[in-house]
């Protein structure tokens, strides 16, 4: 960016500072441009959104308020519009669609969304606001019928948090969008399975490095080849079951067999599960590291304060070590 006192490109900086909202202090990684010859300092929209958006997930997560996904996630299953949410929990005409961009609501009206979540609760409200309608009665019974296969109720059981927080990047584990991710790499690449669990750390890092939130959910662990998905096999796992991906057995040496990624023949990429900045990461990413071997990517990992300062002192990687990224 360039300064609009000089017109000279000025520097990238980053610092702790600490800012308030709703009277309440946050420690955030600063960003900002540094014009040299004057000292002043500037932010683009990006860097702003960058630097609000830290404060605002700290916000929700001290106050276990719902992120906009979960907000969004709770209408949508019920089929209805935004609009009609707001008349159902006695907002305000707009309120519940700014909620979805991004506003964050109240603890009180936070509390009800929450409750929505509950179909019975759900119906009880939409009972006494008088927008039970038939259709609307026959999706929550619909809802309170279902029940999900197995292994779906496996992997979200073992991979959800309850919460969002810098644990897993301010974003809920979303099963179908990580078997995504991982097919994009695997389409792309057909990396060795050592190399894939970085592609997914720097994916997921690099993304919060720029705009605050994980792609996928995900918690990372630092194990002895670098920082890694936590229980990163069974995710695999059930990825395999499910027909999403393969796993491919190579022989590497005479004594040496390694393990390779690759996409199954009967899907297809959903691109539908990301939007066009998550899309963007996963090709950087790829640039990035697609000549780069298994055992160099490793060691790129090892070099990572992320991997340095967590590795046998930490048994989770905050995501706030994406500020410190080396490689990427």
């Amino acid at each position: 960016m360039k300064s609009p006192i000089t017109g000279k490109e000025m520097t990238l900086q980053k610092e702790k500072r600490t800012l308030e909202f709703r009277k309440e202090k946050f420690e955030v990684v600063y960003h900002y441009y540094l014009c040299t010859d004057t000292g002043e300092q500037f932010e683009d929209d990006r860097l702003a959104g960058l630097n609000t958006t830290q404060v605002y997930n700290q916000y929700r997560e001290r106050f276990k308020l719902p992120f906009t996904d979960e907000i969004r996630a709770i209408r949508k299953k019920y089929g209805i519009s935004a609009r009609r949410m707001s008349d159902i929990l006695g907002f305000g005409p707009n309120t519940f669609g700014n909620y979805e961009k991004g506003e964050i609501p109240s603890k009180a009206n936070a509390r009800l969304i929450q409750l929505a979540d509950d179909p019975e609760e759900f119906r009880t409200l939409a009972v006494l606001s008088g927008n039970l309608s038939k259709s609307l009665e026959k999706k929550i019974t619909e809802l309170q019928e279902k029940s999900s296969p197995i292994n779906k109720v496996l992997v979200e059981n073992i991979f959800r948090e309850n919460t969002q927080s810098s644990r897993n990047g301010y974003r809920m584990f979303q099963q179908s969008k990580v078997y995504h991710m991982i097919l994009y790499f695997a389409l792309a690449l057909e990396p060795w399975k050592t190399k894939l669990n970085k592609l997914l750390f720097y994916a997921d890092f690099l993304h919060f490095k720029q705009y605050g939130f994980s792609i996928s959910g995900l918690k990372y662990v630092p194990i002895n080849y670098g920082p890694v998905p936590d229980d990163f096999e069974l995710l695999f796992t059930f990825g395999r079951k499910e027909g999403v991906f393969k796993n491919v057995f190579q022989e590497i040496t005479k004594d040496v067999t390694g393990e390779k990624i690759v996409p199954a023949k009967t899907v297809k990429f959903d691109d539908s599960l990301f939007d066009n900045n998550e899309i963007e990461t996963l090709n950087a990413v790829i640039q990035r590291f697609k000549r780069v071997t298994s055992s160099e990517i490793v060691k790129m990992s090892h070099n990572e304060p992320a991997w340095k300062e967590n590795y046998k002192k930490h048994p989770f990687i905050d995501y706030k070590y994406s500020f410190d990224l080396i490689h990427i």
